[in-house]
């Protein structure tokens, strides 16, 4: 975090000094095709196809998930706008990791494979970490194409197109 602050605060700096503007894009909880296999979308997706049992936290934990074809246009609106300034790219509408753990499952038709509480959750985990996206929406005009579960439906096919292949 201090790392990304300082980044910022120096891209501020020379953008202020060349007279140009600057959108930094706070980006939140990205999911999608080509995410690294270790993340939790992918890896509840990818046990639950191979037909394992996936071990989840309670569920608890409030986060801002949005789709990176979303992500993408949010970028593209912040750079044809000639947006200036902060921008949260996220969807607005938390969700709690057992709605994502547990709409994938269903997706999958595997709701029975999920062991929620069986991982203890990390105490340095912030229990919400959510974000509001007015500004970018109203700078811009953006809205997500995606919801929350036809955004994780796709996700799915993409994981189970790969696995096929």
């Amino acid at each position: 975090a201090a790392a990304k602050l300082s980044l910022k605060m120096l891209a501020g700096q020379l953008c202020t000094d060349a007279g140009a503007s600057l959108a930094w894009a706070r980006l939140f909880h990205l999911y999608g095709p080509h995410e690294r296999e270790r993340r939790l979308v992918p890896a509840v997706i990818n046990t639950l196809l191979g037909e394992g049992r996936f071990a989840a936290t309670e569920g608890s934990q409030m986060r801002d998930y949005l789709h990176v074809a979303d992500v993408a246009s949010a970028l593209r609106e912040l750079l044809e706008t000639g947006a200036d300034g902060t921008f949260n790219v996220c969807s607005g509408t938390p969700a709690s990791v057992r709605e994502v753990v547990g709409s994938i499952a269903e997706i999958l038709d595997r709701s029975d494979s999920v062991d929620f509480g069986a991982v203890v959750s990390r105490s340095w985990d912030p229990p919400v970490l959510t974000g509001d996206n007015a500004r970018l929406v109203d700078r811009t005009g953006w809205a997500p194409s995606y919801g929350l579960r036809d955004g994780l439906a796709q996700t799915v096919d993409w994981w189970r197109s790969r696995k096929a292949l």
